[in-house]
């Protein structure tokens, strides 16, 4: 389970270097993408933690295209042409957070439910 966590905290590391310093550059690519000035807007005011989840957001809409696209909030055209430099590092790090935050939970229950070890 430490070694989960520790891979969390990395993963987040990484997430807030980006937030820092290549949200408003990854967004200037995405100007016709409906969804990416909503989540702007109203991230704006919360400082780093609002970069953060543009992030995360733009990670997600980069994992599962198909269902931002269905619903019109992205603009497909855009998000294929994105740099794959950029497109790699979202997707590994959008992957990366959603199975260990999955395993960091999975793990914590599955803790729960052992049974006492016996000296």
């Amino acid at each position: 389970m430490s070694i989960v966590t520790i891979l969390l905290y990395i993963n987040f590391a990484i997430t807030i270097y980006i937030a820092f310093r290549k949200i408003e550059e990854i967004e200037k690519l995405l100007p016709n993408c409906e969804m990416i000035p909503g989540e702007k807007k109203l991230w704006l005011h919360a400082g780093l933690i609002g970069k953060v989840f543009r992030v995360n957001n733009i990670s997600l809409i980069l994992i599962f295209p198909r269902i931002f696209a269905r619903k019109q909030l992205i603009n497909i055209k855009e998000i294929n042409s994105l740099p794959s430099k950029i497109k790699t590092l979202l997707i590994i790090i959008g992957a990366a957070q959603l199975i260990l935050t999955i395993a960091f939970f999975g793990l914590g229950i599955f803790m729960h439910y052992l049974p006492p070890i016996s000296n």
